[in-house]
């Protein structure tokens, strides 16, 4: 989170310093947490602010180090497992304890309806466009050239996509419908991981999203009253420490298939997927040179490794120094 508070004031920075002005609103954040995460991503902000990452670059500016709307989604009761039958009861036995719930997020989904008040004062304030992704894809940053071909292009939303490697296990795949409409497949909630192996098995090219959206505001607005109740309801099983339950979620990307004509943009996953979500992602991604092998996964780790340096310098505004990556001076 604080990289990409770096990153919004270093393209805040571009600005003023190809233009000489800063407007009164540009580049603002928003987030959405959740009940159960609220108070410590407030307090980290807090913190955040002190930061000499941030306020040697606000300070040039004139502008705040952090500028960002927050709101907090509500939980949702787990449900009993399949293997239990029908019909579904809330899950009351977390942990082996009796009576006892489990709170979970509704999924991201659930943005366009918390979200929605913010989006609707963002347009007020005069923001046109909106970007929507995932604090812990270090790939999701401003990129100023494909904001102007998509207000070009005159389309409602657009959606970044590059070919799935054998890392990406999470997140979704675009798939088309039998009438030709494309939409997004969570992998676990809406596709198994052994279905998209087996497309690939048969030569078929899977295009990974990469979780990125571009949104005319003005267009999005006009449906966020009827989104919530478009977005499909996904019901997964799970088998964790709390017990077998089933989890029900909306996903943010189902999105696509509501859209009639999206957009897409190809992209290179090194540059725009190199996302922290998994432990194995965050080692594969910073593994040096010298421990990348011949194989796929040892190439691709290679390419991880790249794009994340590649980013940190750019993007970022860091310099590495005897193995450290500080702020650029």
């Amino acid at each position: 989170m604080l990289l990409k508070l770096r990153m919004l004031l270093r393209h805040k920075k571009e600005f003023f310093d190809l233009t000489g002005r800063l407007p009164q609103v540009i580049l603002p954040a928003f987030q959405m947490t959740s009940v159960l995460t609220d108070t410590a991503v407030n307090q980290a902000l807090l913190e955040y602010e002190t930061f000499q990452e941030l306020t040697e670059i606000a300070a040039e500016l004139g502008c705040p180090p952090i500028e960002m709307s927050t709101a907090s989604q509500s939980m949702m009761a787990a449900i009993t497992h399949s293997s239990f039958g029908k019909p579904r009861r809330i899950f009351d036995t977390a942990y082996g304890k009796p009576d006892c719930g489990l709170p979970l997020p509704g999924g991201h989904g659930q943005n366009f309806e918390i979200l929605a008040g913010i989006y609707r004062n963002m347009y007020e304030q005069g923001i046109r466009y909106v970007w929507l992704g995932n604090v812990d894809n270090l790939g999701f940053t401003v990129d100023p050239v494909s904001l102007a071909v998509f207000a070009l292009s005159g389309t409602d939303a657009a959606f970044e996509a590059s070919y799935r490697t054998p890392m990406d296990v999470k997140g979704g795949i675009l798939v088309s419908d039998r009438q030709g409409k494309i939409t997004c497949a969570d992998i676990g909630p809406a596709i198994t991981i052994e279905k998209v192996h087996e497309f690939e098995t048969e030569g078929k090219h899977i295009l990974f999203n990469c979780g990125i959206g571009l949104f005319d505001l003005k267009k999005l607005i006009e449906h966020l009253d009827f989104i919530p109740y478009e977005l499909p309801l996904r019901i997964t099983d799970q088998d964790k420490d709390a017990g077998l339950y089933a989890q029900m979620e909306q996903i943010t990307w189902e999105i696509i298939g509501l859209i009639p004509k999206p957009f897409f943009f190809a992209v290179e996953k090194s540059k725009r997927f190199v996302a922290s979500k998994m432990l194995m992602e965050n080692i594969i991604t910073s593994l040096p040179p010298d421990n990348h092998n011949a194989s796929e996964m040892g190439k691709i780790s290679g390419q991880m490794h790249k794009g994340l340096n590649d980013l940190l310098k750019t993007e970022y505004l860091l310099n590495l120094q005897n193995k450290r990556w500080v702020p650029d001076a």
